[in-house]
């Protein structure tokens, strides 16, 4: 799925906050982090959705995306239910010198609503490029 399709959603509100090439990435899977390293469960490819809450500071967020663009995530959704006022700053600088494209998810939007976006998406996309088969098969578990 590319990251413009779920940017161009109107019901999520997404806005890019940073990514030049953002919208024309590809990624396969949607991941939500709670942890500082989430990488044991990253194979790449992923979008990953985070709060903002344990990132007080420059250095948590260096960290942090650092430790995403080493595992090959290729977005970072931001959600700020949890901070006082929008992504910070030292966030988005983090992004830009990771060369990391991040988004921010308002507070309206849960991570549960745009990751079932992202699977519908994918499976749309996947059904599509099999004639139709995936969807049916997918039809056929849900029914069982």
């Amino acid at each position: 799925m590319r990251l413009g399709a779920l940017l161009d959603t109107p019901e999520l509100g997404l806005t890019l906050l940073y990514g030049p090439d953002a919208r024309e990435r590809e990624f396969a899977r949607v991941f939500t982090s709670t942890l500082s390293d989430p990488t044991r469960y990253l194979t790449g490819g992923e979008l990953v959705l985070c709060g903002m809450r344990w990132l007080p500071g420059p250095e948590d967020a260096d960290a942090f995306v650092t430790t995403l663009t080493e595992a090959g995530v290729v977005a970072l959704g931001a959600g700020t239910a949890e901070v006082d006022g929008p992504v910070p700053q030292h966030m988005i600088d983090s992004c830009r010198r990771a060369g990391l494209p991040l988004f921010e998810v308002p507070v309206s939007v849960s991570f549960a609503t745009v990751s079932e976006r992202v699977i519908l998406g994918l499976a749309a996309e996947r059904a599509g490029a099999d004639g139709g088969g995936g969807l049916d098969r997918h039809r056929r578990l849900l029914a069982a």
